[in-house]
């Protein structure tokens, strides 16, 4: 055998196989039925999975009949919406989920040719609700936000009805999770309707997606979330003994220290939760290693000392070592002692 026939061999293998992955590949899924009655016409269907009640853009084209000079009818279970010649392009909104809307399009050209085609959508809704384990205060309006490292959880709820009128519950749906652009086959599957993500990426959002459909693969949805980054944040402030931890204000640059006593309390945002180990919290004063409440290391009590005056530096970090070390720093915050006087 000549080199170049063995080349030639390995090039004609190669190709077959590419041929028959082509093959076996899966077609792109879309949640409408498309039939051509009569002659040919091709529609460009966006979105191709819409969602109940959201506007389609359908536009129909032909490489057999010039359609620009085809007087055109467009109906929606069987009522005319639209007439005219040219008239290639519409837009129409589907109905609820499980709601068919059949949409027959009727092209008579010049010549007498009748070309008809019933694009067909039942469609289906999936929302996306997504929790990310992070730690805020118990006060706090908003949710806990995702930050580097952490994790968080995808939880979809579909809104689809079968042609009965019966409600699909999540468990009998089928799911295709994608991760960045990437689908992750050890989340998708029957039933398998929440996605747990790990490390979340420290350098930009993580997008999730989903792409639902039922055992016969008729009815489908898809949706998709972006999970924001956030950077991790520690706040410090003054514990009142009559009015409680004052929210209003975080500390931050300079006091003057006005009482005997001050309470300081720290709160993480964002801070994440899985963690294998407790993190290490730690107060300073001027360098020195400052003792916290001992049922409480949140806590700092301070008391300045009588008829004197001076500064203290006060540094707060929360740290963690266990996976990917995880760092907080409050801003440093300077308190003025006024040299309170001794009272008799």
């Amino acid at each position: 055998m000549t080199i170049q026939s063995s080349k030639f061999i390995n090039f004609t293998l190669q190709f077959s196989i590419l041929i028959f992955a082509f093959l076996i590949m899966p077609l792109a899924t879309r949640a409408y039925s498309d039939v051509n009655i009569s002659g040919t016409m091709i529609a460009d269907v966006t979105p191709e999975n819409p969602a109940p009640g959201e506007v389609v853009n359908i536009r129909v084209t032909s490489y057999g009949a010039d359609l620009n000079r085809s007087n055109i009818t467009w109906s929606n279970n069987g009522t005319a919406f639209k007439v005219g010649v040219g008239e290639r392009v519409v837009n129409v909104r589907v109905g609820t989920a499980g709601t068919e809307s059949a949409i027959n399009i009727t092209a008579v050209t010049r010549e007498g040719e009748v070309l008809e085609k019933v694009i067909s959508f039942r469609p289906a809704g999936v929302s996306l609700l997504w929790q990310a384990r992070t730690y805020v205060p118990s006060y706090y309006a908003g949710r806990a936000l995702p930050t580097a490292g952490s994790s968080a959880t995808i939880v979809a709820e579909p809104d689809f009805i079968d042609a009965v009128g019966a409600r699909i519950g999540a468990g009998n749906l089928i799911y295709e999770w994608t991760r960045n652009g990437n689908r992750i086959e050890s989340a998708s599957g029957h039933g398998k309707y929440y996605f747990e993500i790990d490390n979340i990426s420290s350098f930009s959002d993580e997008k999730i997606g989903v792409v639902v459909s039922d055992i016969s693969g008729d009815i489908i949805a898809e949706n998709a979330v972006t999970i924001p980054l956030r950077q991790a944040r520690l706040a410090v402030y003054e514990e009142s003994p009559l009015k409680g931890t004052l929210f209003e204000r975080a500390m931050t640059g300079v006091f003057d220290m006005l009482s005997t006593e001050l309470t300081l309390r720290s709160e993480p945002y964002f801070y994440r939760l899985n963690l294998s180990e407790p993190p290490a919290i730690n107060w300073s004063i001027n360098g020195l290693v400052a003792n916290p409440d001992t049922d409480n290391p949140l806590l700092l009590t301070l008391r300045q000392p009588v008829d004197k005056r001076g500064t203290a530096e006060i540094i707060h970090t929360i740290n963690s070592g266990a996976g990917i070390t995880q760092t907080l720093l409050a801003v440093p915050i300077t308190l003025n002692f006024m040299g309170v006087q001794t009272r008799f």
